[in-house]
C-alpha cells in the first residue's frame, strides 16, 4: 500500500536542508496561510534545533524582535505577489531604523515566482536577499491516503477569474508525486480543468524528460475530477462522523477546536470552586493514527452511537483503575477510555447541533432536492432562514444546490433570491450574485432539458432505503444521495467509463483518456493480490463525505482497487461558498473605537 507518509519526511528533509544553509541562529517569518499546514511538516522542536530561536508572522512594519540577536531572517511565504508587499516593508524598516547584520532570505512555497521577484525589484530590495529558495511542498499529506494542496482557491481562479496559473502548479504537483512514485501510465479524467491539467503536465514532462527521476511505478491510474461536473455534492450536508464535525465545528489541518470544559473529567480537582471558562478551547487531533477515530471516521453519524455504546461496554469490563495498569493489554484498555470519553463528547456536541430544528429543516430541503421533488418552486424555508437572519453561506447553499439540480430557475424565483438577499444582508453582496451568476449556480433557467434527473437515473444517485448501520452503498454518506463524483470513479473500476459514454457527454467539459509512455524497466510490478491502485485527484476540492464514500468502495469484499485522494483542498459546502464571495467593506456600517 502507498502510503503519503514518505512525501512529508522528503519535504521535512529539504525544508531542513535549507535551513542548514543559512548558518547561524534565524527568526522564522511565516506566511500565515502556511503556519498550519507547515505544522504538518515540521513540529516547532525540530526547527529550534536547526537554530531558529524565533518565529513571528508576516505582517506590514518592523518586525516584533531585536535583529541585532539574530544572523538571519527568514521568510517563508507562498508565490503571491501582494505577500511581498509585506514583505519588502519589513525589509525596508529594519534596514532604515539602525541596519542589521542579519541576512535576509526568502523561501517560496512551492515554487518561485517571477512576478514575485518583480515586485521585490519595483520595491528596491530584491538584492537585499542572500538567497532565493523554494521548498518543493506541493502536497500536505493530511493522512496515509490522502494529501490536500490546501488551496481553496482554486475553483474560483479558473472558473470565474479565468486564470490557468492554479492549474500550472497542479500539473506541478503531480510530475512531483510521480517523481517519488513512477509515472502513472494511465491518466483519466471529466471537465475543462481536469484536460487542463492534463496537457500541463504533458508539456512539463516533454521540456524535463531528460531529467526524470528512474522510479518503478506504484499507482496504475489516475483519475482527474474537475469539481465543476459535480456541484450538487459540495452543497449537501454530510452525514458522516467526520464530515459533521466539519461542517459544525470546522476541521484544519487534522484537528478541531472545541470548548475546553466539555472535556474536563466531573472529578477533575477544584472543579467545585472553579467556574469552567466558555471561552477556553481544546484542540483535538483528528487522523488515522488514533484507532478510535479511524473506526468511526467513515461511519454515518446514525452508526456512531451504537459503536461507542459498544466500546464502552468492553472497555467497563477489561478496564482496572490506572495504578492497577500493569500490563501492556491493561495500557492499552486505558488509552481506549481516554479515547473513548473523547469522542463520546465530541458526538455530543455533534448531536445537539442535529438534534436543531433548524438543522432538521435544512437538511429535509436538500434530500427532497436531490429527489428532485419540487425542484422547480421557490423554497419556502429559504424565506424564513432569511427572516431569522441565519448565516447568508447557509442561504447561498440551498439556492445553489437547487440552481445546480433545476439547471437553473424561473424568472421570478431568481428575482425573488435576488431580492430576498440583497434586502436582508446588504446590497454589498451584489457582487458576490454576479459571481454565482457567472458560475452557473444561479441564473435562469435554460430551455435545454435538465440534465440531473437523467444523471440521477443512469447513475443511481438516490436511494431511499438506505441502511446507515450497515451499509452496501455509497449513498449512506448523506443518507439518499451517493456523491456523482465517487459514483464516476466506482464506474470506472466497473465495467469502465465506456459503458456511461452517453452520461459523460452530459456533464460539462471533455473527457480526458490518455497514456503516458512509461520505459519497461520502469512499469508498475503486479503484486500477487493484483490490486490496482488509483490516484482521484479532486481540482476545486473535495469533501469528507466523498472521501469516506472512497474508502468505503477500496474497503469492499469485491474490490480490486485501492483508491487514494488528492485535492487542492478539503472543503465544506460553507467553506466552498466563503471562496465563491466577493468581500465588501460596508462604509454604512457602525464604527465603535
Amino acid at each position: 500500500m502507498i502510503q503519503f507518509d514518505l512525501l512529508r519526511d522528503l519535504a521535512r528533509r529539504e525544508l531542513l536542508d535549507h535551513l542548514d544553509k543559512y548558518a547561524g541562529t534565524k527568526v522564522l517569518v511565516w506566511d500565515e496561510g502556511l503556519t498550519a499546514p507547515l505544522d504538518l511538516i515540521a513540529k516547532h522542536s525540530v526547527l529550534r534545533e536547526r537554530q531558529v530561536d524565533k518565529m513571528v508572522p508576516l505582517k506590514a512594519g518592523r518586525l516584533p524582535v531585536d535583529l541585532g540577536q539574530f544572523d538571519n531572517v527568514v521568510f517563508m511565504v507562498r508565490p503571491d505577489v501582494h505577500l511581498m508587499d509585506a514583505v519588502a516593508d519589513n525589509v525596508q524598516r529594519e534596514e532604515s531604523a539602525h541596519g542589521t547584520r542579519a541576512e535576509f532570505h526568502i523561501m517560496f512555497v512551492p515554487q518561485r515566482s517571477l512576478l514575485c521577484e518583480m515586485r521585490l525589484k519595483e520595491k528596491e530590495v530584491f538584492g537585499s536577499f542572500t538567497f532565493l529558495d523554494e521548498l518543493s511542498l506541493f502536497w500536505f499529506p493530511l493522512d496515509i491516503d490522502v494529501i490536500s494542496m490546501e488551496n481553496r482557491s482554486v475553483f474560483r481562479d479558473y472558473h470565474l477569474n479565468d486564470d490557468p496559473t492554479c492549474l500550472n502548479r497542479v500539473a506541478k504537483g503531480i510530475l512531483a508525486l510521480q517523481s517519488v512514485f513512477g509515472v502513472i501510465p494511465k491518466v483519466y479524467g471529466k471537465g475543462p480543468a481536469a484536460r487542463q491539467v492534463y496537457e500541463f503536465m504533458v508539456q512539463m514532462r516533454k521540456e524535463s524528460i531528460a531529467h526524470e527521476n528512474p522510479v518503478i511505478g506504484k499507482i496504475d491510474s489516475l483519475i482527474i475530477i474537475d469539481r465543476q461536473i459535480d456541484l450538487i455534492t459540495p452543497f449537501l450536508t454530510q452525514l458522516t462522523y467526520e464530515g459533521l464535525i466539519d461542517e459544525t465545528f470546522g476541521i484544519k489541518f487534522n484537528s478541531v477546536r472545541l470548548p475546553a470544559h466539555k472535556f474536563k473529567a466531573p472529578d477533575s480537582p477544584n472543579d467545585d470552586f472553579d467556574d469552567p471558562d466558555p471561552f477556553e478551547m481544546k484542540t483535538i487531533p483528528l487522523h488515522s493514527g488514533e484507532d478510535m477515530f479511524c473506526e468511526l471516521r467513515d461511519k454515518n453519524f446514525n452508526a456512531v452511537g451504537p459503536t461507542l455504546s459498544k466500546k464502552a461496554k468492553y472497555v467497563s469490563s477489561q478496564f482496572e483503575e490506572r495504578h492497577e495498569a500493569k500490563t501492556v493489554q491493561e495500557l492499552k484498555s486505558f488509552i481506549l477510555k481516554q479515547s473513548l470519553s473523547i469522542h463520546t463528547t465530541i458526538a455530543e456536541l455533534v448531536k445537539k447541533a442535529t438534534d436543531d430544528r433548524r438543522f432538521l429543516e435544512n437538511l429535509q430541503v436538500e434530500q427532497e432536492l436531490v429527489n428532485f421533488q419540487n425542484a422547480d418552486r421557490p423554497l419556502d424555508y429559504l424565506e424564513d432562514a432569511c427572516c431569522h437572519e441565519e448565516e447568508i453561506v447557509k442561504v447561498l447553499r440551498l439556492i445553489c444546490l437547487q440552481n445546480v439540480v433545476n439547471s437553473g430557475v424561473k424568472p421570478k424565483i431568481l428575482e425573488h433570491y435576488r431580492r430576498l438577499i440583497l434586502q436582508t444582508y446588504g446590497y454589498k453582496h451584489l457582487l458576490t450574485l454576479q459571481s454565482l451568476e457567472r458560475l452557473g449556480l444561479l441564473n435562469l433557467q435554460s430551455q435545454v432539458s435538465r440534465n440531473y434527473p437523467v444523471l440521477r437515473k443512469r447513475l443511481n444517485l438516490t436511494m431511499d432505503d438506505t441502511d446507515e448501520q450497515d451499509p452496501s452503498d455509497i449513498a449512506y454518506v448523506h443518507s439518499v444521495y451517493a456523491p456523482l463524483s465517487v459514483r464516476l470513479v466506482q464506474n470506472f473500476a466497473h465495467p469502465g467509463w465506456q459503458s456511461i459514454k452517453d452520461v459523460l457527454e452530459l456533464l460539462p467539459g471533455p473527457t480526458v483518456a490518455e497514456t503516458q509512455n512509461v520505459p519497461a524497466n520502469l512499469k508498475k510490478v503486479k503484486d500477487e493480490n493484483h490490486q490496482a491502485t488509483t490516484l482521484v485527484l479532486f481540482v476545486g476540492g473535495c469533501t469528507f463525505a466523498e472521501i469516506s464514500a472512497l474508502r468505503f468502495l477500496s474497503q469492499r469484499e469485491e474490490s480490486n482497487t485501492e483508491f487514494l485522494v488528492a485535492t487542492t483542498a478539503l472543503i465544506n459546502g460553507d467553506t466552498f461558498v466563503e471562496s465563491l464571495m466577493t468581500q465588501v467593506d460596508d462604509n454604512l456600517a457602525p464604527r465603535f473605537v
